[in-house]
């Protein structure tokens, strides 16, 4: 049972001092007298939650210590409240946590409100008065109860868990198979890209490069002054006089080997010219070709090579489901 309270610089109480005896306390006042106020720090020195708005104004720490009595040994418990928000609980002169402070509490005393019994009204409240008839058969099936729920609630967990891996490993194994289609649906060649390139640019210049060879194959071909024609006279000529010296030879040799090399340029020029004929939609074909790959460069590797390489390791993944998990 309480037996003192001592209440300083709390709320509007400076300095004041109650015994209990045993049997019924009563205490009486005028409205505002602070009966209220004594309740409230029996409550605080029982464990309740303070803050500094309960320090007396002026003051810099409020203090409140209640000694009781719980079988047969005496307790002082004293509760600190700083200005400054700082909180210290003893008991009997050891720095105690609050929690340690309700837990001795709830053996000294109970306080009760004059509206407790509206609890009754409660729901919540009603399994709480079943379970207090027949505490002592109830209280061992709670415990086992307990403990079951506890493992039901981590069972739970754990298959919420296993559930939400299984369901994101299925978005990334749907996700791997677009990705994959994506990449087989535009059937790339090691090299394409480049030949692409290349291929663009020609169509992109294509009267350009006509015109040109046109003219190379006149200047060399021609029918007037043609450099073949020259080349030709000039072979000619050497040859009537290349046995008289080694100089004269080599210099045949060379014109002769000019003539050779220039024919099979112009049959060259001759092949390329006669391939100009460039269809209108080939250009945007091999544009929107190239647009294809490079799209995919940037989702899967800066090459064709690295975007095959990346194809192989999803589909790994695809065929084996486990790997994903680890992605």
């Amino acid at each position: 049972m309480i037996q003192h309270l001592l209440i300083q610089n709390f709320a509007i109480i400076s300095n004041t001092e109650i015994d209990f005896k045993d049997g019924l306390s009563i205490i009486t006042g005028e409205t505002g007298s602070g009966k209220s106020i004594v309740i409230q720090a029996i409550s605080l020195a029982l464990g309740a939650r303070a803050d500094s708005s309960f320090v007396r104004s002026g003051e810099n720490k409020a203090i409140i210590q209640l000694q009781a009595e719980y079988q047969d040994k005496d307790y002082i418990i004293t509760r600190e409240i700083s200005r400054n928000g700082k909180n210290v609980c003893k008991i009997n002169g050891s720095l105690v946590t609050l929690s340690e402070v309700s837990s001795l509490a709830k053996k000294i005393a109970d306080i009760h409100g004059q509206y407790d019994n509206q609890q009754i009204l409660d729901p919540e409240q009603h399994i709480k008065l079943l379970d207090s008839y027949g505490l002592d058969e109830i209280d061992p099936v709670k415990s086992d109860f307990q403990l079951i729920y506890e493992k039901y609630k981590n069972a739970r967990l754990k298959l919420n868990e296993l559930t939400s891996k299984e369901r994101e490993s299925r978005k990334k194994a749907d996700f791997y198979r677009f990705e994959a289609e994506e990449i087989e649906k535009a059937d790339l060649k090691p090299g394409e890209d480049l030949e692409l390139s290349e291929r663009i640019s020609l169509l992109q210049n294509s009267e350009k490069i006509f015109r040109s060879l046109e003219q190379a194959y006149q200047a060399l071909e021609g029918e007037e002054q043609s450099v073949m024609a020259a080349l030709s006279y000039a072979k000619e000529s050497l040859s009537s006089i290349s046995s008289y010296s080694g100089e004269l030879k080599d210099i045949f040799k060379d014109t002769e080997n000019s003539y050779y090399i220039l024919q099979d340029v112009i049959s060259k020029i001759s092949i390329l010219r006669e391939n100009q004929d460039f269809e209108p939609q080939e250009l945007d074909i091999a544009i929107s070709r190239l647009v294809l790959i490079d799209n995919l460069k940037k989702k899967y590797g800066d090459t064709i090579d690295d975007i095959l390489i990346y194809h192989n390791k999803i589909k790994t993944r695809i065929l084996n489901p486990r790997l994903i998990k680890f992605i």
